[in-house]
């Protein structure tokens, strides 16, 4: 078994709980001849902490912002996929991650156009987030390679948990998507749901729950979430060298 070391930038510490989760239960069935080892990047956070503060779009951009392209060849590339002698941060991969829901929110820090709106089409505005990271990763005279990989969630994280959860039929569409996780959550541990609830509680001990159990339903992830499947078949190509990899 190779072990693949997959760097994680994302907009908190949820988004990684969630990615690792479900990405190494893919990882289990279309390549299990790989050993995904997932490390946190950005933000980087006590495993026993319960709160998710940390994070949020602009500090994926400051992130980038911080590691150009040099530095991140230096401090975190290596000398190339699965070299045996890597240190701690060294990565074969580095993720990052945003959610489609802040579109609107990034058009200044954006230099993709134009910039889709909340009634865009899923496909839309996920190429939009995925454009834009590459853009905040490759500055105007630097070389992208396919060892960074754009990982945007439409429109968020959370819908790759009800599609694992729910018979939504398009989690991705589905605009209150943190409400409906709620909904979702509390239906499935049979439990009523709380008065005035507007959103699932963002700790990191309840996203490593909800994770777990939807890892074993990987499957309807993959069938209902496009971008969870491109994201997945980039990082565990089914029917290639895990060295032989395209960028999405």
């Amino acid at each position: 078994m190779t072990d693949l070391r997959i760097g994680v930038v994302a907009e908190g510490p949820t988004d990684q709980i969630v990615m690792r989760h479900l990405l190494t239960a893919y990882c289990k069935v279309v390549r299990p001849d790989i050993k995904p080892i997932f490390k946190d990047l950005h933000p980087v956070t006590d495993r026993t902490s319960s709160g998710s503060s940390e994070g949020g779009w602009t500090m994926v951009y400051q992130w980038c912002l911080n590691n150009p392209p040099l530095a991140r060849q230096s401090q975190f590339a290596g000398a190339g996929l699965f070299d045996g002698d890597m240190d701690g941060l060294t990565c074969d991969i580095i993720l990052v991650h945003m959610d489609a829901d802040i579109c609107e929110r990034i058009r200044d820090k954006s230099d993709v156009k134009p910039v889709p709106d909340a009634t865009a089409p899923p496909a839309e505005r996920g190429d939009f987030i995925r454009k834009t990271i590459l853009g905040w990763l490759w500055p105007t005279g630097s070389e992208p390679d396919d060892r960074h990989i754009p990982a945007p969630a439409v429109e968020a994280v959370e819908a790759w948990l009800v599609a694992a959860m729910a018979d939504d039929p398009e989690p991705e569409a589905v605009t209150d998507i943190l409400l409906r996780l709620l909904e979702v959550d509390c239906l499935s541990r049979g439990r009523p749901f709380p008065k005035d609830g507007k959103a699932i509680r963002k700790s990191r001990v309840r996203y490593e729950d909800i994770a777990r159990r939807c890892a074993g339903n990987v499957a309807r992830v993959a069938e209902r979430c496009p971008h969870f499947l491109s994201l997945a078949n980039v990082l565990f190509p089914a029917h290639a060298s895990p060295s032989d990899r395209a960028s999405i």
